[in-house]
Formats: C-alpha cells, structure tokens, sequence
C-alpha cells in the first residue's frame, strides 16, 4: 500500500507539472482533457490535427489551454499561513478526502497523502508553489 500511496503522491505531483507547463489541453471534439508537450509537434494527416484523445481538428489553435488555476476547480479545504506582516506564506489545499486524504502544501512544498495511517510525501518545486499561492492569495483578498 505504501507503494501505492506514493505513486499516487507522485500522479498528482505531474498533473500539477503539466498545468504549470501549459500542457493541458480541453479536446473542443469530445471535451476530454489531453496532455501535449507540444503543441507544434501535433501529427497532422490529411483529416487535420490527430490528439491524444483520437479526436481530429482542423487547427490547433482551437484547443483550449487549461491553466494552474484550472486544477483547483475543485478544492475541498484551504487553509491559509498567514504571517505576523499579514502576508500569505502559503496555503494547504485539500484536493482529495474520505479516502485517502491528499493535500497540497505550498508552504512545506508537497504533496501530502494520509489513508488510515499509512502516509507518503512527495516534494513539489519552489515555482510551482510560488505560483499556486499567489493564486489563492488573489481568491483570499477578494
């Protein structure tokens, strides 16, 4: 389980990876989620643009672009740091719950998985978190 838990740390960590990339598409055929590096090296047949979902377009540019922002569509929880200048440090996201329990920790920079009382860590990069607290920190002030 152990195993299981810390690649599931490690899932999460990529899906954040690829949003804070831009290589998260939304399919505007079929409404799925797809990953492209890059989006100039699309294969192009006769048909138009093939994507990762099977779909095919006529442009690339009639893809949408998810950003960072986008993930987070669905938080359960956030907890704010807050400093002693009032300044956000950080926020604890909850991003999953009722089994297993994951957090986004942008002050301690990881991802967090707790299922009874098995645990897993898997750091995050400094950017990346820069970037998601300044996001929550945009949502607080309003």
């Amino acid at each position: 389980m152990k195993d299981e838990n810390l690649d599931y740390c490690k899932h999460i960590r990529s899906e954040l990876e690829k949003y804070y990339n831009g290589e998260v598409y939304r399919c505007p055929e079929c409404d799925e989620l797809i990953h492209i590096p890059d989006v100039d090296e699309l294969k192009e047949t006769d048909e138009g643009f093939v994507l990762p979902c099977g779909c095919k377009i006529e442009d690339p540019d009639d893809l949408e672009q998810m950003s960072l922002y986008d993930y987070f569509d669905e938080v359960f929880d956030t907890i704010y740091y807050i400093g002693s200048d009032k300044e956000i440090r950080g926020v604890r996201l909850m991003v999953a719950c009722g089994g297993p329990n994951v957090y986004i920790d942008t002050f301690r920079k990881t991802v967090e998985l707790y299922w009874w009382n098995e645990h897993a860590t898997v750091d995050l990069h400094n950017d990346l978190c820069e970037e998601i607290t300044e996001q929550f920190a945009q949502i607080y002030a309003c």
